[in-house]
Protein backbone atom coordinates (compact mmCIF):
# COMPACT_ATOMS: atom_id res chain seq x y z
CA UNK A 1 0.00 0.00 0.00
CA UNK A 2 2.89 2.19 0.65
CA UNK A 3 3.72 2.29 -3.13
CA UNK A 4 -0.28 2.69 -3.99
CA UNK A 5 -1.12 4.85 -1.50
CA UNK A 6 0.46 8.43 -3.87
CA UNK A 7 -1.50 7.90 -7.06
CA UNK A 8 -4.32 6.24 -4.92
CA UNK A 9 -4.86 9.41 -2.97
CA UNK A 10 -4.72 11.88 -6.19
CA UNK A 11 -7.66 9.79 -7.65
CA UNK A 12 -9.45 11.90 -5.19
CA UNK A 13 -8.47 15.45 -6.08
CA UNK A 14 -7.77 16.04 -9.78
CA UNK A 15 -6.11 18.99 -11.02
CA UNK A 16 -5.35 20.61 -14.42
CA UNK A 17 -3.18 23.30 -14.90
CA UNK A 18 -2.02 23.17 -11.14
CA UNK A 19 -5.69 24.25 -10.46
CA UNK A 20 -8.14 21.92 -8.59
CA UNK A 21 -11.38 20.66 -10.99
CA UNK A 22 -14.85 19.92 -9.97
CA UNK A 23 -14.55 16.45 -10.45
CA UNK A 24 -13.05 13.24 -9.39
CA UNK A 25 -12.59 9.28 -9.60
CA UNK A 26 -14.14 6.95 -6.70
CA UNK A 27 -12.33 3.90 -6.09
CA UNK A 28 -10.94 1.56 -3.56
CA UNK A 29 -8.79 -1.52 -2.81
CA UNK A 30 -9.06 -5.02 -1.54
CA UNK A 31 -5.88 -5.91 -0.20
CA UNK A 32 -4.68 -9.51 0.35
CA UNK A 33 -0.58 -9.96 1.10
CA UNK A 34 1.24 -7.79 -1.78
CA UNK A 35 -1.71 -8.20 -4.22
CA UNK A 36 -4.41 -5.49 -4.27
CA UNK A 37 -7.79 -5.78 -6.48
CA UNK A 38 -8.10 -1.83 -7.21
CA UNK A 39 -12.30 -1.23 -8.27
CA UNK A 40 -13.27 2.05 -9.85
CA UNK A 41 -17.24 3.40 -10.28
CA UNK A 42 -17.83 3.85 -13.67
CA UNK A 43 -20.11 6.42 -13.50
CA UNK A 44 -17.19 9.00 -11.86
CA UNK A 45 -14.87 7.43 -13.96
CA UNK A 46 -17.08 8.73 -17.13
CA UNK A 47 -18.02 11.61 -15.86
CA UNK A 48 -13.95 13.03 -15.43
CA UNK A 49 -13.27 11.42 -19.00
CA UNK A 50 -16.23 13.61 -20.25
CA UNK A 51 -14.95 16.42 -18.77
CA UNK A 52 -11.69 16.39 -20.55
CA UNK A 53 -12.96 15.61 -23.77
CA UNK A 54 -15.07 18.44 -23.13
CA UNK A 55 -12.09 20.52 -23.19
CA UNK A 56 -10.52 18.79 -26.21
CA UNK A 57 -13.52 19.75 -28.29
CA UNK A 58 -13.27 23.43 -27.13
CA UNK A 59 -9.79 23.74 -27.95
CA UNK A 60 -8.15 20.54 -30.64
CA UNK A 61 -4.88 21.16 -29.11
CA UNK A 62 -5.67 21.06 -25.59
CA UNK A 63 -4.03 17.65 -24.94
CA UNK A 64 -0.62 18.80 -26.03
CA UNK A 65 -0.90 21.62 -24.24
CA UNK A 66 -1.80 19.89 -20.85
CA UNK A 67 1.22 17.32 -21.68
CA UNK A 68 3.83 19.93 -22.80
CA UNK A 69 2.45 22.04 -19.36
CA UNK A 70 3.27 18.87 -17.39
CA UNK A 71 6.58 18.26 -18.46
CA UNK A 72 7.96 21.84 -17.95
CA UNK A 73 5.69 22.64 -15.21
CA UNK A 74 5.02 19.54 -12.90
CA UNK A 75 7.36 16.91 -13.99
CA UNK A 76 10.96 18.71 -13.23
CA UNK A 77 9.93 19.21 -9.19
CA UNK A 78 9.35 15.47 -9.26
CA UNK A 79 12.57 14.67 -10.61
CA UNK A 80 14.32 16.60 -8.68
CA UNK A 81 12.75 15.38 -5.44
CA UNK A 82 13.05 11.28 -6.59
CA UNK A 83 17.03 12.41 -7.05
CA UNK A 84 17.64 13.98 -3.69
CA UNK A 85 16.47 10.54 -2.39
CA UNK A 86 19.13 8.64 -3.57
CA UNK A 87 21.58 11.57 -3.79
CA UNK A 88 21.36 12.28 -0.03
CA UNK A 89 22.95 10.00 3.10
CA UNK A 90 19.74 9.38 4.28
CA UNK A 91 21.53 8.15 8.08
CA UNK A 92 22.98 11.32 8.27
CA UNK A 93 19.77 13.47 8.48
CA UNK A 94 17.98 13.98 11.74
CA UNK A 95 14.32 12.49 11.62
CA UNK A 96 12.91 16.62 10.88
CA UNK A 97 15.19 16.24 8.31
CA UNK A 98 14.04 13.05 6.82
CA UNK A 99 10.47 14.10 7.29
CA UNK A 100 10.96 17.00 5.02
CA UNK A 101 12.47 15.60 2.50
CA UNK A 102 9.53 12.71 1.99
CA UNK A 103 7.45 15.38 2.13
CA UNK A 104 8.77 17.26 -0.20
CA UNK A 105 8.71 14.04 -2.24
CA UNK A 106 5.04 12.98 -1.40
CA UNK A 107 4.08 16.43 -2.75
CA UNK A 108 5.44 16.28 -6.04
CA UNK A 109 4.70 13.12 -6.00
CA UNK A 110 1.15 13.18 -6.07
CA UNK A 111 1.03 16.57 -7.92
CA UNK A 112 2.84 14.69 -10.67
CA UNK A 113 -0.28 11.95 -10.64
CA UNK A 114 -3.02 14.95 -9.76
CA UNK A 115 -2.28 15.87 -13.18
CA UNK A 116 -2.85 12.87 -15.48
CA UNK A 117 -4.64 10.42 -13.03
CA UNK A 118 -7.59 11.17 -15.50
CA UNK A 119 -6.21 9.00 -17.81
CA UNK A 120 -7.35 5.99 -16.38
CA UNK A 121 -10.62 7.50 -17.18
CA UNK A 122 -10.75 7.03 -20.85
CA UNK A 123 -10.26 2.72 -19.98
CA UNK A 124 -14.15 3.87 -19.78
CA UNK A 125 -14.42 6.09 -22.34
CA UNK A 126 -12.04 6.14 -25.28
CA UNK A 127 -13.48 3.48 -27.03
CA UNK A 128 -17.45 4.65 -26.65
CA UNK A 129 -15.81 8.24 -28.05
CA UNK A 130 -14.52 6.71 -30.84
CA UNK A 131 -17.68 4.79 -31.55
CA UNK A 132 -19.85 7.78 -31.82
CA UNK A 133 -17.70 9.53 -33.80
CA UNK A 134 -17.96 6.59 -36.39
CA UNK A 135 -21.83 6.69 -36.23
CA UNK A 136 -21.73 10.16 -36.58
CA UNK A 137 -20.00 10.43 -40.35
CA UNK A 138 -21.12 6.34 -41.15
CA UNK A 139 -17.55 4.51 -40.99
CA UNK A 140 -16.87 1.52 -40.36
CA UNK A 141 -12.87 0.46 -40.28
CA UNK A 142 -11.43 -2.60 -40.58
CA UNK A 143 -10.38 -4.04 -37.23
CA UNK A 144 -6.46 -3.49 -38.33
CA UNK A 145 -6.74 0.21 -39.32
CA UNK A 146 -9.21 0.80 -35.95
CA UNK A 147 -5.92 -0.67 -34.07
CA UNK A 148 -3.36 1.81 -36.55
CA UNK A 149 -5.59 4.80 -35.93
CA UNK A 150 -5.38 4.30 -32.19
CA UNK A 151 -2.00 3.12 -32.11
CA UNK A 152 -0.01 6.21 -29.64
CA UNK A 153 1.96 8.11 -32.45
CA UNK A 154 5.29 7.74 -30.81
CA UNK A 155 7.53 5.30 -29.20
CA UNK A 156 6.64 3.88 -25.31
CA UNK A 157 9.58 3.85 -23.05
CA UNK A 158 9.97 0.14 -23.42
CA UNK A 159 10.47 0.49 -27.64
CA UNK A 160 12.81 3.34 -27.11
CA UNK A 161 15.02 0.95 -25.06
CA UNK A 162 14.88 -1.79 -27.20
CA UNK A 163 15.86 0.85 -30.25
CA UNK A 164 18.21 2.07 -28.21
CA UNK A 165 19.75 -1.63 -27.55
CA UNK A 166 19.04 -2.29 -31.49
CA UNK A 167 21.25 1.17 -32.74
CA UNK A 168 24.13 -0.22 -30.50
CA UNK A 169 23.85 -3.69 -32.06
CA UNK A 170 24.33 -2.56 -35.64
CA UNK A 171 26.73 -0.11 -34.27
CA UNK A 172 28.67 -2.92 -33.05
CA UNK A 173 28.68 -5.49 -35.96
CA UNK A 174 28.95 -2.98 -38.48
CA UNK A 175 32.23 -1.71 -36.77
CA UNK A 176 33.89 -4.71 -35.53
CA UNK A 177 34.89 -3.38 -31.96
CA UNK A 178 33.98 -6.35 -29.99
CA UNK A 179 36.61 -9.43 -29.79
CA UNK A 180 35.54 -13.11 -31.09
CA UNK A 181 35.01 -14.66 -27.92
CA UNK A 182 31.49 -12.99 -27.28
CA UNK A 183 30.09 -16.32 -25.40
CA UNK A 184 31.73 -15.39 -22.61
CA UNK A 185 30.09 -13.87 -19.56
CA UNK A 186 32.39 -10.77 -19.17
CA UNK A 187 30.74 -9.22 -22.26
CA UNK A 188 31.69 -5.29 -21.27
CA UNK A 189 35.12 -6.16 -21.06
CA UNK A 190 35.39 -7.64 -24.52
CA UNK A 191 33.95 -3.86 -26.58
CA UNK A 192 36.98 -2.17 -27.61
CA UNK A 193 35.20 1.06 -28.26
CA UNK A 194 34.71 3.36 -24.99
CA UNK A 195 31.75 4.89 -27.23
CA UNK A 196 30.19 2.03 -26.98
CA UNK A 197 30.36 1.51 -23.27
CA UNK A 198 29.41 4.68 -22.34
CA UNK A 199 26.54 4.43 -24.39
CA UNK A 200 25.67 0.85 -22.69
CA UNK A 201 26.14 2.21 -19.45
CA UNK A 202 23.91 5.35 -20.58
CA UNK A 203 21.06 2.63 -21.30
CA UNK A 204 21.45 1.25 -18.27
CA UNK A 205 20.71 3.87 -16.12
CA UNK A 206 17.94 5.35 -17.97
CA UNK A 207 16.01 2.34 -17.77
CA UNK A 208 16.98 0.86 -14.60
CA UNK A 209 13.37 0.73 -13.35
CA UNK A 210 12.01 -0.92 -16.08
CA UNK A 211 10.51 -3.85 -13.88
CA UNK A 212 9.31 -2.11 -11.17
CA UNK A 213 5.71 -2.28 -10.40
CA UNK A 214 3.25 -2.02 -7.24
CA UNK A 215 3.96 -5.33 -5.85
CA UNK A 216 7.82 -5.17 -6.39
CA UNK A 217 11.02 -2.92 -7.15
CA UNK A 218 13.40 -4.22 -9.42
CA UNK A 219 16.57 -2.36 -9.82
CA UNK A 220 17.94 -3.51 -13.14
CA UNK A 221 21.47 -3.37 -13.52
CA UNK A 222 23.92 -3.02 -16.39
CA UNK A 223 24.40 -7.06 -16.75
CA UNK A 224 20.78 -7.02 -17.58
CA UNK A 225 21.53 -4.57 -20.52
CA UNK A 226 24.47 -6.09 -21.39
CA UNK A 227 22.91 -9.67 -21.70
CA UNK A 228 19.56 -8.18 -24.24
CA UNK A 229 22.64 -6.45 -26.45
CA UNK A 230 24.77 -9.83 -26.43
CA UNK A 231 21.30 -11.44 -27.37
CA UNK A 232 20.48 -9.41 -30.22
CA UNK A 233 24.33 -9.67 -31.70
CA UNK A 234 24.42 -13.73 -31.10
CA UNK A 235 20.77 -14.12 -32.80
CA UNK A 236 19.98 -12.86 -36.11
CA UNK A 237 15.95 -13.80 -35.52
CA UNK A 238 16.06 -11.84 -32.56
CA UNK A 239 17.96 -8.52 -34.17
CA UNK A 240 15.18 -9.37 -37.03
CA UNK A 241 12.55 -8.77 -34.85
CA UNK A 242 13.62 -5.64 -33.31
CA UNK A 243 14.29 -4.30 -37.24
CA UNK A 244 10.90 -5.54 -37.52
CA UNK A 245 9.69 -3.33 -34.76
CA UNK A 246 11.58 -0.28 -35.78
CA UNK A 247 9.73 -0.41 -39.45
CA UNK A 248 6.32 -0.69 -37.79
CA UNK A 249 7.20 1.94 -35.90
CA UNK A 250 8.43 4.43 -38.80
CA UNK A 251 5.40 3.45 -41.01
CA UNK A 252 2.13 3.91 -38.27
CA UNK A 253 2.43 8.01 -39.77
CA UNK A 254 2.11 6.98 -43.30
CA UNK A 255 -0.21 4.53 -42.65
CA UNK A 256 -2.78 6.99 -40.86
CA UNK A 257 -2.70 9.33 -43.30
CA UNK A 258 -3.78 6.51 -46.27
CA UNK A 259 -6.29 5.30 -43.88
CA UNK A 260 -7.48 8.52 -43.65
CA UNK A 261 -7.54 9.66 -47.28
CA UNK A 262 -9.33 6.00 -47.96
CA UNK A 263 -12.43 7.62 -46.01
CA UNK A 264 -11.61 11.21 -46.43
CA UNK A 265 -12.32 11.32 -42.85
CA UNK A 266 -13.39 14.91 -41.50
CA UNK A 267 -11.47 17.17 -39.55
CA UNK A 268 -13.19 16.49 -36.33
CA UNK A 269 -13.06 12.51 -36.11
CA UNK A 270 -8.71 12.84 -37.10
CA UNK A 271 -8.99 15.48 -34.12
CA UNK A 272 -10.86 12.14 -31.71
CA UNK A 273 -7.98 10.05 -33.26
CA UNK A 274 -5.56 12.06 -32.56
CA UNK A 275 -6.35 12.94 -29.01
CA UNK A 276 -7.46 9.24 -28.29
CA UNK A 277 -4.34 7.84 -29.62
CA UNK A 278 -2.16 10.49 -27.49
CA UNK A 279 -3.64 9.73 -24.74
CA UNK A 280 -1.17 6.40 -24.92
CA UNK A 281 1.47 8.30 -25.46
CA UNK A 282 1.07 10.69 -21.75
CA UNK A 283 -0.20 7.16 -20.11
CA UNK A 284 3.55 5.70 -20.73
CA UNK A 285 5.03 9.14 -19.97
CA UNK A 286 2.92 9.06 -16.47
CA UNK A 287 3.69 5.21 -16.29
CA UNK A 288 7.79 5.56 -16.97
CA UNK A 289 7.44 8.37 -14.10
CA UNK A 290 5.38 6.09 -11.73
CA UNK A 291 8.43 2.86 -11.88
CA UNK A 292 11.02 5.26 -11.50
CA UNK A 293 9.92 6.83 -8.24
CA UNK A 294 9.28 2.76 -6.80
CA UNK A 295 12.99 2.87 -6.37
CA UNK A 296 13.28 6.22 -4.76
CA UNK A 297 9.80 4.76 -2.46
CA UNK A 298 11.52 1.38 -1.12
CA UNK A 299 14.63 3.65 -0.18
CA UNK A 300 12.77 5.81 1.95
CA UNK A 301 10.63 2.13 3.63
CA UNK A 302 14.07 0.74 4.03
CA UNK A 303 15.61 4.39 5.78
CA UNK A 304 12.12 4.24 7.81
CA UNK A 305 12.63 0.49 9.01
CA UNK A 306 15.91 1.61 9.82
CA UNK A 307 15.18 4.58 12.11
CA UNK A 308 11.56 2.26 13.28
CA UNK A 309 13.02 -1.27 14.30
CA UNK A 310 10.04 -2.67 11.56
CA UNK A 311 10.57 -4.61 9.19
CA UNK A 312 10.22 -2.93 5.73
CA UNK A 313 7.57 -5.48 4.30
CA UNK A 314 5.62 -3.63 7.61
CA UNK A 315 6.59 -0.26 6.34
CA UNK A 316 5.36 -1.08 3.09
CA UNK A 317 1.78 -1.49 4.74
CA UNK A 318 1.52 1.41 5.47
CA UNK A 319 0.36 4.64 3.52
CA UNK A 320 2.79 7.63 2.68
CA UNK A 321 0.99 9.96 5.08
CA UNK A 322 2.04 7.73 8.49
CA UNK A 323 5.64 7.18 7.65
CA UNK A 324 6.35 10.16 9.85
CA UNK A 325 4.50 7.95 12.80
CA UNK A 326 6.08 4.96 12.32
CA UNK A 327 9.58 6.79 13.01
CA UNK A 328 8.61 5.77 16.13
CA UNK A 329 5.65 3.70 16.32
CA UNK A 330 2.82 3.62 18.78
CA UNK A 331 1.14 0.58 19.70
CA UNK A 332 -1.70 0.89 17.77
CA UNK A 333 -0.05 1.92 14.63
CA UNK A 334 1.93 -1.29 15.33
CA UNK A 335 -1.87 -3.74 15.69
CA UNK A 336 -2.78 -1.75 13.02
CA UNK A 337 0.63 -3.12 10.65
CA UNK A 338 -0.92 -6.43 11.63
CA UNK A 339 -4.06 -6.19 10.91
CA UNK A 340 -3.40 -5.15 7.49
CA UNK A 341 -1.48 -8.16 6.89
CA UNK A 342 -4.61 -9.92 6.51
CA UNK A 343 -7.11 -9.38 3.62
CA UNK A 344 -8.20 -5.75 4.17
CA UNK A 345 -10.75 -3.18 2.46
CA UNK A 346 -9.44 -0.01 2.25
CA UNK A 347 -12.56 2.70 1.54
CA UNK A 348 -11.69 6.32 1.37
CA UNK A 349 -14.13 8.83 3.03
CA UNK A 350 -11.36 12.21 2.21
CA UNK A 351 -8.31 12.62 0.68
CA UNK A 352 -6.51 11.74 4.02
CA UNK A 353 -9.09 9.57 5.66
CA UNK A 354 -9.76 5.88 5.44
CA UNK A 355 -12.04 3.27 6.64
CA UNK A 356 -10.47 -0.08 6.85
CA UNK A 357 -12.36 -3.11 7.02
CA UNK A 358 -10.56 -6.29 8.57
CA UNK A 359 -10.77 -9.98 8.48
CA UNK A 360 -14.40 -11.77 8.38
CA UNK A 361 -16.01 -7.56 7.87
CA UNK A 362 -13.15 -7.74 4.91
CA UNK A 363 -14.54 -11.32 3.36
CA UNK A 364 -17.97 -10.35 3.28
CA UNK A 365 -17.46 -6.78 1.55
CA UNK A 366 -15.12 -8.44 -0.93
CA UNK A 367 -17.53 -11.80 -1.71
CA UNK A 368 -20.07 -9.18 -2.16
CA UNK A 369 -18.52 -7.34 -4.59
CA UNK A 370 -17.14 -10.02 -6.77
CA UNK A 371 -20.78 -11.37 -6.31
CA UNK A 372 -22.27 -8.12 -8.13
CA UNK A 373 -19.44 -8.44 -10.51
CA UNK A 374 -20.38 -12.24 -11.26
CA UNK A 375 -24.13 -11.50 -11.88
CA UNK A 376 -23.13 -10.81 -15.48
CA UNK A 377 -22.74 -14.11 -17.80
CA UNK A 378 -20.31 -12.74 -19.26
CA UNK A 379 -17.59 -10.46 -18.45
CA UNK A 380 -16.92 -7.65 -20.98
CA UNK A 381 -13.89 -5.45 -21.64
CA UNK A 382 -12.88 -4.09 -24.45
CA UNK A 383 -11.08 -5.58 -27.35
CA UNK A 384 -8.16 -4.33 -28.01
CA UNK A 385 -6.44 -6.90 -30.70
CA UNK A 386 -9.44 -9.36 -32.51
CA UNK A 387 -9.67 -12.93 -32.55
CA UNK A 388 -11.20 -15.75 -30.77
CA UNK A 389 -9.30 -18.49 -28.47
CA UNK A 390 -9.95 -20.69 -25.94
CA UNK A 391 -7.48 -21.85 -23.44
CA UNK A 392 -6.45 -22.46 -20.27
CA UNK A 393 -6.76 -19.18 -17.04
CA UNK A 394 -3.31 -18.46 -15.98
CA UNK A 395 -3.71 -15.95 -13.24
CA UNK A 396 -0.25 -13.87 -13.24
CA UNK A 397 -0.09 -10.90 -10.87
CA UNK A 398 3.47 -10.88 -10.75
CA UNK A 399 6.96 -12.22 -11.91
CA UNK A 400 6.51 -15.30 -9.49
CA UNK A 401 3.37 -16.43 -11.15
CA UNK A 402 5.55 -16.70 -14.61
CA UNK A 403 6.40 -20.27 -14.45
CA UNK A 404 2.74 -21.18 -14.59
CA UNK A 405 2.34 -19.67 -18.39
CA UNK A 406 2.54 -22.58 -21.31
CA UNK A 407 2.15 -22.27 -24.94
CA UNK A 408 -1.19 -21.07 -25.39
CA UNK A 409 -2.52 -20.13 -22.10
CA UNK A 410 -4.51 -17.06 -21.30
CA UNK A 411 -2.72 -14.75 -19.39
CA UNK A 412 -4.75 -12.87 -17.02
CA UNK A 413 -3.05 -10.29 -15.08
CA UNK A 414 -3.98 -6.94 -13.48
CA UNK A 415 -2.00 -5.24 -15.99
CA UNK A 416 0.56 -6.33 -18.10
CA UNK A 417 4.34 -4.29 -17.91
CA UNK A 418 8.08 -4.85 -19.70
CA UNK A 419 8.72 -7.43 -18.11
CA UNK A 420 5.90 -9.43 -18.98
CA UNK A 421 6.41 -9.83 -22.54
CA UNK A 422 8.30 -12.90 -23.18
CA UNK A 423 5.11 -14.32 -21.46
CA UNK A 424 2.90 -12.31 -23.70
CA UNK A 425 4.60 -13.79 -26.78
CA UNK A 426 2.98 -17.00 -25.71
CA UNK A 427 -0.02 -16.27 -24.29
CA UNK A 428 -3.02 -17.58 -26.51
CA UNK A 429 -4.89 -14.70 -25.47
CA UNK A 430 -4.39 -11.72 -23.09
CA UNK A 431 -7.42 -10.42 -20.51
CA UNK A 432 -6.23 -7.26 -18.28
CA UNK A 433 -8.48 -6.22 -14.99
CA UNK A 434 -7.27 -2.55 -15.70
CA UNK A 435 -6.37 -0.34 -19.14
CA UNK A 436 -8.08 0.61 -22.26
CA UNK A 437 -7.09 0.58 -26.09
CA UNK A 438 -3.86 2.81 -25.18
CA UNK A 439 -2.63 0.77 -22.64
CA UNK A 440 0.65 -1.84 -22.43
CA UNK A 441 -1.13 -4.51 -23.05
CA UNK A 442 -3.08 -3.50 -25.96
CA UNK A 443 -0.13 -1.77 -27.22
CA UNK A 444 1.92 -5.21 -27.35
CA UNK A 445 -0.57 -7.44 -28.07
CA UNK A 446 -0.98 -5.63 -31.36
CA UNK A 447 2.84 -5.76 -32.00
CA UNK A 448 2.36 -9.41 -31.65
CA UNK A 449 -0.93 -10.15 -32.97
CA UNK A 450 -2.35 -11.83 -29.85
CA UNK A 451 -5.90 -11.45 -29.13
CA UNK A 452 -6.52 -9.02 -26.15
CA UNK A 453 -9.30 -7.84 -24.00
CA UNK A 454 -8.77 -5.19 -21.64
CA UNK A 455 -10.24 -3.47 -18.94
CA UNK A 456 -12.42 -6.91 -17.27
CA UNK A 457 -12.97 -5.04 -14.26
CA UNK A 458 -12.54 -8.24 -11.18
CA UNK A 459 -10.92 -10.56 -13.71
CA UNK A 460 -8.25 -12.01 -11.87
CA UNK A 461 -10.59 -12.64 -8.70
CA UNK A 462 -13.14 -13.96 -9.91
CA UNK A 463 -11.36 -16.36 -12.62
CA UNK A 464 -9.48 -19.17 -10.94
CA UNK A 465 -6.07 -20.45 -12.28
CA UNK A 466 -6.99 -23.77 -14.53
CA UNK A 467 -10.15 -22.44 -15.38
CA UNK A 468 -10.86 -23.35 -19.32
CA UNK A 469 -12.27 -19.92 -20.55
CA UNK A 470 -13.28 -18.71 -24.78
CA UNK A 471 -11.93 -15.08 -24.78
CA UNK A 472 -14.07 -13.78 -27.82
CA UNK A 473 -11.65 -10.37 -28.16
CA UNK A 474 -13.87 -9.40 -31.34
CA UNK A 475 -16.62 -8.53 -28.82
CA UNK A 476 -14.42 -8.22 -25.83
CA UNK A 477 -16.13 -10.91 -24.13
CA UNK A 478 -14.47 -13.38 -21.56
CA UNK A 479 -16.50 -17.09 -21.09
CA UNK A 480 -15.91 -19.82 -18.48
CA UNK A 481 -16.38 -22.77 -20.39
CA UNK A 482 -18.06 -25.31 -17.63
Amino acid sequence: MLYLSYPWISVFKLKLFKKPISVHMDAFVVAHGINCDFWENKASMIRVAKYYYQRQLKDSIFINNLQRFWLKEVVPAFLKSNRAIFEKNLSNLSNDEFVNLINHFATSYINLFQEVIFLDSFDFYGDKILQAALEKENVKFLPKETELLTCPPKASKLQQERLSLLSLAEFILKNKVITKNIKKAKFLNQIKSARVKKKLNLISEQYCWLHNDYASIEYLKPEFFYRKLRDLILHKSKLNEEKAMRRSLKSISTEKKKIISKYSLSKALVNDLIFISSLGNLRDLRKSYNQLAGNAIQIIGQEVARRSGLDLAEVENLFFYELKSALKPSKALRKKIIERSRRVIYWPTAVTKVYEFYGRDAEILDKYIKDQVFRNINLKGRPAYRGIVRGVARIIKDKGDFKKMKLGDILVAPNTRPEYVPIMKIAGAIVTDEGGITSHAAIVSREFKVPCVVGVQGITSILKDGDLVEVDATKGEVRVIK
